[in-house]
């Protein structure tokens, strides 16, 4: 798949492009099915394998309660 032909939404569409030379929105998940089945996979394992080298469950960080003089 090359850069040219990614699929593109039209340009009244878009919204602020910070001077990009393409319009409109590159749609990779929509437009290409195993493209995106790819994409999802490899984002899937990403949170798995940050959830497992984590070593023990996830916490939330604890409320930190500050003494300060009034």
């Amino acid at each position: 798949m090359g850069s040219r032909d990614r699929v593109t939404s039209a340009r009244d569409s878009r919204g602020y492009d910070a001077g990009k030379k393409i319009n409109g929105r590159k749609r990779l998940i929509v437009t290409y099915p195993s493209t995106s089945e790819a994409m999802i996979g490899w984002a899937a394992l990403g949170g798995m394998l940050r959830g497992l080298s984590r070593g023990e469950p996830a916490t939330r960080q604890q409320r930190r309660i500050v003494n300060a003089p009034y």
